[in-house]
């Protein structure tokens, strides 16, 4: 296939471009904060970025600083150190030595019973114990054990110097740097341990300014230009060359160690190289503060022109050209530029052209002799030897299959070549020198022509990348198909992993891979479309790269999944070359482009390439909440969610739901949601953040919780109100059972009093008195006789108007005695004195019917009347009282009595729940006394 020869000359043309070293981002500073305010970078346990500026402090949820509220009462003070423990509480450090707490995303202040240092408090670290350390500047350092009492190490217990600078946990206890050498401190069962390790124990200096810790064990940063490699015994393993003295701060980050000094340089070592400075943007003529690593490979960098975001996984050389073919030794990169070839001293971070020449240079091969083997463009096969700078020529002439050679192989017994006309085999003497060339044809299964890829793996075993029948093997006579039979495909590189299988790419982009045990793997397509593919690279850890024009693309076998580093990874413009990358036998490939050398960092390349997702915040009513259940009435939510994705927040997106409410997911880029007036139930709450439509599955992040019934509607609220109405029912029958008992008995003793009413008036005694005064006064008076009569009928009249009516208006009843009175006063004269006054309101309020009637005739039956000893009557109103009283002149026998009169008028009273009538009885008057009725009873 001719076009894939038009596209790889193609691909060679001179580009000149601006490079960097690392791809850098600023990050938008909090609002109203300058950089030269910010004390602190802190990367937490889950994460997230945090800054210090002064008293504030900001935590960095993606895509902006979110500021948390400290307390009014630290204005003016700064904030000197931040930690978040394995429980996942804050603890923040003040200049001050005072200690507050992050809860709720509120400050909290700290108050242990022992106190707090006087002086700034530097860093914090765990033990396996879970105990926490607080190293200080000027009072050493301080534990707490897990009853939460706090012990010091200072110099009063052999502490070399209250003066510290770091402070980290090892397997037991901890590490501490200070001015007076390297500590390491133990607490347990409340004893102090203390050993001092300094230039007598190996250290290369007194004064330790910096730590860290890692699997790999301790570094430690000195104020004279050493680094110390230490075990986690602390144990001096190795000493580095500092490239600076008095560092400021040093970590290690999967093999690349980080050292920034004080007067603000920050500088960079592999393995495989010395150090480095860093010319960034973020400098300038500026000086570092501090940095700190997120989980995602970033290197967050405070200059005082900001902050910014370094993707540590790859390094940009500056050469500036393409790069056509690239190849590694043990202290340097050898690589081509059109027809030239360079060699890139990687401790000198220098480059230097070593020849140049008239063909484009097509691949690279270094010898275990040393010697650089290049592969040309019509140029045939060079052989460069470094020590003597000479350049030997193979080419068809000599035996050479083709002068245009893409692909170069072998190991200590020769060489196989891939070129536009078949392969070839160079054979080796014992000194490296080239013994014969062998080319292959048809007669050896070679039938086509083009041969881009050659690769011969660990054990020696030969295989071939052809232009339309796939993968071919060396049998030792020929060449065979892979997998037995003839493959219609175009494949560009070949390449096989630690295990023995092979694996290549096809010119549409298809990874595949042929088992050790001789079975084809199955592999999914991309995720994502790449680009154009241009070589492959099998890593340490079994995995595959794909590398393309539009980024990388990672095979993990293991968990038969891609991982793509794109655009969002800074590599959506690679532009590799066809076959141009090598590793340098680590966890570093190098991948030759359109306009320099791309280093990539496999170790500092994330496996996860999906946003991590947290619930910062579940609120009710708008105001923070732990709780998991909830009233009816408390039905108002918001969740507040984030997806860490540091590496191109823009691009998350979330898939959420209310599990028990929503039907089904929601897919939203916000990072809020409300849910107000919920019904009563069990619900979670889900959410997961994704890129690219892709949600990892099991990292979703859930809170859940109910909202119970109202109490009217459970069901023991049911029972209790079915048997409240049972009962009430019950009740209510009984009270209805009584009332009508109730209302027969007062009917009874009503028809009772009319009865003796009746009685009482139609006394013989009454009428024949009555009729004695009436003849008296027609012999005497007529016109008297005639009012008396009229008296006498209105008085029976009254009573058969009233003996049917519950109660009457008290005037109403006093009409009627003063009815009775005027026609005793026709009989008594002069020995009835009667005087009633009732105010206003007590006579338009109400009274059994008859009472004052029957009192008044009481008084008449039991009393004697005459000149010397008169009737005295008063009706009268005294405290919520009608009092009824009259001038006791008992008689020696008097008139008959049924005793009903008195006793029906208390019970009446009774049954109208008017209150209690009273009966006063002295030597001199006899008094009753009547509560006032103020509403008319209706029963």
């Amino acid at each position: 296939m001719r076009h894939w020869l038009t596209i790889i000359i193609g691909s060679l043309a001179l580009t000149i471009l601006s490079a960097q070293n690392f791809n850098q981002r600023e990050i938008d500073m909090p609002q109203g904060v300058l950089a030269s305010e910010i004390k602190l970078l802190y990367t937490d346990n889950q994460g997230f970025v945090w800054i210090a500026a002064g008293q504030s402090l900001y935590r960095h949820d993606g895509n902006a600083f979110k500021e948390i509220n400290v307390s009014e009462d630290m204005a003016e003070k700064e904030i000197s150190s931040l930690y978040e423990d394995q429980s996942g509480q804050y603890w923040i450090g003040w200049n001050t030595g005072e200690i507050h707490l992050l809860k709720n995303g509120l400050t909290v202040a700290y108050s242990p019973n022992e106190g707090t240092p006087a002086v700034p408090i530097v860093n914090w670290a765990e033990d396996s114990q879970q105990q926490l350390w607080m190293c200080t500047k000027g009072e050493g350092v301080y534990v707490k054990n897990n009853k939460g009492r706090w012990f010091n190490f200072n110099t009063d217990e052999g502490f070399p110097s209250n003066e510290t600078y770091d402070i980290i946990p090892l397997k037991e206890g901890v590490a501490v740097a200070t001015d007076q050498g390297l500590v390491y401190c133990v607490f347990k069962d409340g004893s102090k341990a203390i050993e001092v390790l300094d230039q007598s124990s190996g250290l290369s200096d007194q004064i330790v300014k910096d730590l860290h810790y890692d699997e790999k064990g301790v570094l430690a940063a000195f104020y004279e230009p050493y680094l110390n490699s230490l075990s986690s015994s602390l144990k001096v393993i190795d000493t580095l060359i500092a490239p600076t003295s008095d560092a400021k701060r040093i970590t290690r980050s999967f093999g690349t160690v980080w050292c920034l000094s004080e007067d603000g340089k920050l500088f960079r070592k592999n393995s495989n190289s010395g150090w480095i400075q860093l010319k960034l943007d973020v400098t300038g003529r500026s000086r570092i503060q501090t940095f700190t690593e997120d989980h995602e490979g970033h290197l967050w960098v405070l200059g005082s022109r900001g902050i910014f975001m370094i993707d540590q996984w790859y390094y940009h050389f500056a050469t500036e050209q393409s790069v056509t073919a690239i190849v590694t030794s043990n202290d340097a990169i050898w690589y081509a530029q059109v027809g030239d070839l360079y060699r890139y001293d990687i401790a000198a971070n220098t480059s230097k052209k070593v020849w140049q020449g008239a063909n484009l240079i097509l691949s690279l091969y270094k010898d275990d002799w040393g010697n650089i083997w290049c592969g040309t463009f019509d140029g045939g096969l060079l052989r460069y030897e470094p020590a003597a700078g000479s350049m030997k020529i193979y080419n068809e002439e000599s035996g050479l299959a083709n002068n245009n050679v893409l692909s170069i192989s072998g190991n200590r017994l020769g060489l196989w070549v891939g070129t536009l006309g078949g392969v070839s085999h160079i054979n080796f003497e014992d000194g490296g020198s080239v013994r014969e060339i062998n080319s292959y044809d048809r007669n050896q299964g070679v039938s086509v022509q083009y041969i881009y890829s050659v690769h011969v793996n660990k054990s020696g075993k030969v295989y071939i990348g052809t232009d339309g029948e796939g993968v071919l093997s060396w049998n030792g006579n020929g060449f065979e198909p892979l997998s037995g039979k003839k493959q219609d495909e175009v494949v560009l590189d070949v390449s096989s992993d630690k295990k023995g299988n092979i694996w290549w790419v096809t010119s549409g982009g298809i990874l595949e891979g042929w088992s050790a045990q001789g079975s084809m793997f199955e592999v999914p397509p991309y995720p994502e479309e790449p680009g154009k593919v241009a070589g492959i690279e099998t890593l340490e850890d079994g995995s595959i790269l794909v590398m393309h024009d539009g980024g990388v693309h990672r095979w993990i076998p293991e968990v038969k999944k891609w991982v793509a580093y794109k655009k969002s990874f800074g590599l959506g413009a690679l532009q590799p070359q066809l076959n141009a990358h090598a590793t340098n036998g680590g966890d570093i490939i190098y991948i030759g482009t359109s306009n320099g050398i791309t280093s990539l960092s496999i170790d500092h390349l994330p496996v996860k390439t999906q946003p991590k997702t947290t619930i910062q915040d579940y609120r009710l009513f708008q105001k923070p909440t732990t709780r998991t259940s909830f009233s009816s009435d408390e039905n108002y939510f918001t969740f507040q969610y984030v997806g860490r994705w540091y590496t191109e927040p823009s691009a998350v997106r979330y898939k959420l739901r209310l599990s028990g409410f929503d039907p089904d997911w929601i897919e939203s880029k916000d990072t809020e949601i409300s849910y107000p007036r919920l019904p009563p139930g069990n619900y979670t709450f889900e959410v997961v953040a994704g890129v690219d439509g892709n949600y990892p599955e099991g990292e979703i992040e859930s809170v859940s919780f109910i909202i119970y019934q109202p109490w009217y509607s459970r069901w023991y609220s049911i029972t209790i109100g079915v048997l409240l109405l049972v009962g009430m029912v019950f009740f209510l029958f009984r009270i209805r059972l009584k009332t009508l008992a109730q209302k027969q008995e007062r009917e009874k003793q009503q028809v009772q009093a009319q009865l003796e009413t009746l009685k009482s008036q139609v006394n013989p005694h009454f009428l024949f008195n009555s009729f004695n005064t009436l003849m008296a006064l027609i012999e005497e008076d007529r016109d008297g006789a005639t009012s008396y009569l009229s008296d006498l009928s209105d008085f029976f009249r009254y009573i058969l108007e009233f003996r049917e009516v519950d109660l009457i208006m008290v005037k109403e009843d006093v009409r009627i005695v003063q009815t009775y009175l005027h026609l005793q006063a026709k009989r008594f004269g002069d020995s009835l004195m009667a005087n009633i006054e009732l105010p206003n309101e007590v006579l338009a309020s109400y009274i059994p019917p008859l009472t004052l009637q029957l009192l008044v005739e009481n008084a008449f039956k039991h009393n004697v009347i005459s000149k010397d000893k008169p009737l005295e009557l008063e009706i009268r109103y005294e405290a919520d009282f009608i009092v009824i009283s009259n001038r006791h002149w008992a008689k020696v026998k008097s008139d008959e009595s049924t005793g009903y009169g008195l006793d029906s008028i208390k019970k009446k009273y009774k049954y109208y729940n008017a209150g209690q009538v009273k009966v006063e009885v002295t030597l001199e008057y006899f008094t009753v006394y009547l509560p006032v009725i103020y509403q008319n009873h209706k029963l």
